[in-house]
């Protein structure tokens, strides 16, 4: 029993860090990719007409600039977050409705992490995805931003509709 457990948590293991740095690389590609070809150049390129639209921003701060050059504030919170993931992984298991809630903390984790590299390295986190459709103007953003809000709004999908029946003996 013993040994089928630890083959459980290495597969859960390896699922999370595969998956995980994945994300990483393409949350790190883009960014590389946006720094090379936009940086300097001061242009904005259209992606999907009217809608999608790159233009290179270094962000100082959290979301929507707030907290701008709170760097140890920074560093702080996403070792904590990452830690928490890290430890409630663990004690995760993967039955039938966690798999969802497992999901979900590989995308927040990723994105956490793939900023965090950002500021540890710059001192800045590279944002480069902006929407903008007539009246709607939203904040420059990037690929890791993407895998937290897919992450924490999955976790909330969650939490608010399928652990209800949790209460009720089922596991979700």
């Amino acid at each position: 029993m013993k040994e089928y457990m630890n083959k459980k948590i290495i597969k859960k293991l390896l699922i999370f860090f595969i998956s995980s740095t994945i994300l990483i690389f393409f949350d790190q590609l883009s960014k590389h990719l946006a720094t090379t070809n936009l940086k300097n150049t001061n242009e904005v390129y259209e992606f999907i007409k009217y809608i999608i639209y790159f233009v290179y921003h270094e962000n100082r701060g959290a979301a929507f600039g707030i907290l701008q050059e709170k760097y140890l504030f920074f560093y702080i919170i996403t070792i904590v977050i990452i830690l928490f993931i890290l430890i409630y992984m663990f004690k995760l298991e993967l039955k039938k409705g966690n798999i969802l809630k497992f999901i979900s903390l590989i995308f927040i984790f990723s994105g956490a992490i793939g900023n965090f590299i950002d500021r540890f390295f710059n001192k800045f986190v590279v944002d480069f995805i902006w929407l903008k459709y007539l009246f709607f103007d939203f904040p420059v953003f990037n690929f890791a931003d993407i895998c937290i809000t897919v992450g924490v709004g999955l976790l909330f999908i969650v939490i608010i509709f399928l652990e209800k029946d949790n209460t009720k003996g089922n596991t979700i």
